[in-house]
C-alpha cells in the first residue's frame, strides 16, 4: 500500500498533476463534465478550490511533509492560472474544451502526448507510459511442489 501511495504522491509531484487536477475538478458535479465546461473555468470556484486542497493534502500525508503539500499546492496554482488563460476567449482561437473536438472551433486543454514539445496541459494516457515495465512469471505449480514443477493439466497432483 506504501509503494502504490509513494507512485501515486510521484505522479502528482510530475507530469500526472494536470490530469488529476482536471480530473477532480470534473467530478465536482455535472456541470463540470461537457467537453465545453473547460471554457466556463473559474479558479474561485470551491469546485478548484477543494481539487487543489484534496492533491496538496494527499501528498502531505502520504510524504508525510507539509512543505511538500505547499510545493504542490505552487504548481497547481499556476496550473490553474493557465487553464484559466486559456478559457478566456480569444479571437479566432475558438473555444476551449477538455479535448479538441472535431466541429473545427475547440481546442482543447489536454493534449496528448508525442513527438512535439510539451506545454502545460500534456498528459500521458496511462500509467503504462510513465512506470517501468515489470516483467511477471506466473509458476502454476503449488506452493510445496519443487520450484518449476506443474501439476498435469486436468488436475491436481
Amino acid at each position: 500500500m506504501v509503494h502504490a501511495a509513494r507512485l501515486e504522491v510521484l505522479a502528482v509531484q510530475g507530469e500526472a498533476k494536470r490530469r488529476v487536477l482536471v480530473a477532480l475538478v470534473r467530478q465536482q458535479g455535472p456541470e463540470w463534465n461537457p467537453n465545453d465546461a473547460a471554457a466556463d473555468f473559474d479558479p474561485s470556484s470551491p469546485a478548484v478550490k477543494h481539487a487543489i486542497e484534496t492533491i496538496a493534502r494527499r501528498a502531505e500525508i502520504v510524504e508525510e511533509s507539509a512543505s511538500l503539500g505547499t510545493t504542490v499546492r505552487k504548481a497547481l496554482a499556476s496550473r490553474v492560472q493557465d487553464w484559466a488563460a486559456r478559457a478566456k476567449s480569444k479571437p479566432g482561437l475558438g473555444k476551449l474544451g477538455y479535448r479538441t473536438a472535431k466541429d473545427g472551433e475547440t481546442r482543447g486543454l489536454l493534449t496528448a502526448a508525442g513527438a512535439e514539445e510539451w506545454e502545460t496541459f500534456t498528459c500521458l494516457n496511462s500509467l503504462r507510459d510513465v512506470e517501468p515495465s515489470v516483467t511477471l512469471l506466473f509458476d502454476e505449480g503449488r506452493m510445496d511442489d519443487e520450484p518449476g514443477s506443474r501439476a498435469p493439466s486436468g488436475g491436481t497432483p
